[in-house]
């Protein structure tokens, strides 16, 4: 099986990303693309074409000793996401924040959460992050960067790896956790092919029942 060559551009540019304080939908406004163009491309789901590298590169001001890191294997991988638990009808019901936030990563989608400023003092948050969005403030997880938050889920709350002006390990209160928002993705619609539906027309067409003129030299009573 041959192993994907454009892996290592897109893992160091998901990392100059994050590094910049941004996310996909950050990244794309800067480049004037769509959001879910650049995301699927990132995650390798369609080719990374050479027009959006170069208007990568300029927004993310890559320099030429970057090139050389773009284009090898990173030298140590992203921790792995621990397998989450089974989700039950009583983790619904008695922690509601740790069971939504176990949802949105094991289903990997992109969701926030909004914390209460006043419960983080000794959360790991700088401070200066937490004077700029008192009361509440808004932790953004993208399915693209959920292996580098890192999530680990304890009793009293979830330790998550984030990205402010360089990375913090941050602790969370499940106290601390006021809402869960989901951002879904709309399905991608499967066009029909046109040529199939024109054949199934005239296939239609030949085995319709129709009516036929019979002349008197076909008709049997003539005989």
């Amino acid at each position: 099986m041959s192993s994907d060559l454009t892996a290592p551009l897109r893992q160091a540019l998901l990392e100059m990303i994050q590094k910049k304080g941004w996310n996909t939908s950050s990244a794309a406004k800067a480049i004037d693309m769509d959001r879910k163009e650049l995301k699927r491309m990132l995650q390798g789901k369609i080719p990374l074409t050479v027009n959006t590298m170069i208007k990568l590169g300029a927004v993310l001001d890559i320099q030429p000793e970057d090139l050389e890191r773009l284009s090898q294997a990173p030298k140590t991988q992203p921790p792995k996401l621990q397998p989450l638990p089974n989700l039950r009808t009583d983790d619904l019901l008695n922690n509601q924040p740790e069971a939504l936030i176990k949802i949105g990563f094991k289903m990997g989608m992109s969701f926030r959460f909004l914390a209460r400023t006043d419960l983080l003092v000794d959360s790991g948050v700088p401070e200066y992050i937490l004077q700029q969005f008192t009361p509440l403030l808004p932790i953004q997880l993208d399915p693209l960067y959920h292996q580098h938050h890192n999530p680990k889920f304890q009793s009293k709350g979830i330790e998550l790896t984030m990205s402010f002006d360089a990375l913090y390990t941050c602790f969370f209160p499940w106290e601390s956790i006021q809402r869960v928002v989901f951002v879904p993705e709309a399905p991608e619609i499967v066009e029909e092919d046109s040529s199939s539906e024109l054949a199934a027309e005239e296939l239609s067409e030949r085995t319709a029942p129709f009516l036929r003129l019979v002349t008197d030299e076909e008709s049997p009573s003539s005989s």
